[in-house]
């Protein structure tokens, strides 16, 4: 199992980070923390990283899997859930658990 971090690079974007020597990760991302995940994109792992610049207020949760080189899918990583809020004219946005 690995494990995938959210960080923030400014108030408009999530950063997500993860470790893998897969040749390919894909990003998903779930409106609400119900329901289906939604395909937000794939990296080459020498990225390891992918900022979410689809910010919007709401919750949010993300989770990576990992593709080998048959094009094979893992597991997917932890689920990381995050809180965006609106405060004035800005969305500001915090890791829950």
């Amino acid at each position: 199992m690995y494990r995938c971090v959210v960080g923030f690079l400014s108030l408009l974007a999530i950063l997500l980070t993860w470790e893998s020597k897969a040749p390919v990760s894909r990003i998903y991302k779930q409106i609400g923390c119900e329901g289906i995940y939604y395909p937000i994109g794939a990296v080459e792992n020498s990225e390891q990283r992918f900022v979410d610049l689809d910010i919007i207020p709401g919750i949010f949760c993300y989770k990576v899997t990992h593709v080998d080189q048959e094009g094979v899918e893992s597991e997917s990583s932890n689920i990381t859930k995050v809180e965006c809020v609106q405060k004035y004219s800005n969305v500001k946005c915090r890791s829950i658990y």
